[in-house]
């Protein structure tokens, strides 16, 4: 009887010390979490939601892009993802789109960047980016101001990363990974700059292509190397509307960087200390996030998923710390 008794007393010390560490994790994860909202829900027609952008004419105004297979186009929305409208885009064509940026270009015009930067097969020639100038009121369709060819200094690569900096440079961080019968490999990241006098000054007429200068690495395996294969590659990124930081988005989080990518010579992989020049950001995790943008309030931050692979396709605001 006394066994049965301290039986049942340490069964019932050991439920409720398991019911204590379940609370615990649950308000470490609900902490974790509280500075999230979801803005809205994509609907089919942006399905592949793969880059995002917040307008600098109208602060209630986002500019979406659909993945490859879409026509040459983007999409505007408000910041619930309602009021969407289809914008084309004229004599393009859009072999990858991939990210979206905004900021000042070209004479101090507000500039919309698309990045037709992805080649899973990294078999281009060369890449294209195109800048289109923002508009109070879009047409159905819109000219590009301008088109600019891109080719790697090395070879072909993937990406589905770019950005506009303040000072009018553009930055592409590379997607690193191969596949074999056996498995997967991630390398690290590649950062490219293309200056802003290079590619203001292009003349398709008289130049064939624009080559970017490789100014530093990203080792996500290794910064990621906790987390599953998702978290070792780049999805997205952006800059800071004081340029002085970025943001690097893959499958599992998101990293913040203070660094001005417009300031450096190289930045070496690991030169980036974690606390020190940069944070892992927590996000609440979906399927297929491949699109991330600072908001005009630079500590706070939009990320997306696509609709069609992760079933959910939620637009996410949260809270950072600079």
């Amino acid at each position: 009887m006394k066994s049965f008794a301290a039986n049942t007393c340490y069964s019932f010390k050991f439920a409720r010390s398991f019911i204590l560490v379940l609370c615990l994790i649950s308000i470490c994860l609900a902490k974790e979490n509280s500075q999230v909202q979801v803005l809205g829900k994509f609907p089919e027609i942006l399905e592949e939601a793969s880059g995002i952008a917040i307008s600098n004419v109208d602060p209630n105004r986002l500019y979406h892009i659909n993945d490859s297979g879409d026509t040459a186009s983007f999409y505007i929305s408000d910041r619930t993802l309602q009021n969407i409208k289809k914008i084309h885009i004229d004599a393009i064509q859009n072999w990858d789109f991939e990210d979206i940026s905004t900021g000042k270009c070209l004479n101090n015009k507000d500039c919309l960047v698309i990045g037709d930067i992805g080649d899973n097969p990294q078999y281009r020639e060369y890449i294209e980016i195109h800048i289109i100038e923002e508009q109070i009121q879009f047409a159905e369709k819109t000219p590009v101001l301008k088109s600019i060819k891109v080719k790697y200094p090395d070879r072909a690569h993937n990406a589905e990363a770019l950005a506009l900096h303040p000072s009018g440079d553009l930055f592409i961080i590379t997607k690193e990974e191969s596949s074999s019968i056996f498995k997967r490999k991630f390398t690290e990241a590649e950062i490219f700059k293309i200056s802003k006098n290079d590619w203001e000054s292009f003349n398709e007429k008289t130049q064939k292509f624009i080559t970017p200068k490789l100014i530093g690495k990203i080792n996500l395996p290794e910064i990621n190397a906790n987390e599953d294969q998702w978290g070792r590659i780049v999805t997205s990124m952006d800059i800071a509307k004081d340029g002085k930081s970025f943001l690097v988005l893959n499958y599992v989080n998101a990293l913040h960087i203070q660094v001005d990518l417009s300031q450096i010579d190289y930045l070496k992989s690991e030169d980036l200390v974690e606390n020190k020049n940069f944070q892992i950001l927590k996000l609440k995790r979906q399927k297929m996030m491949e699109a991330i943008c600072f908001d005009h309030k630079p500590n706070i931050i939009l990320y997306s998923s696509e609709k069609r692979k992760s079933k959910i396709g939620e637009l996410h605001s949260m809270s950072i710390k600079n």
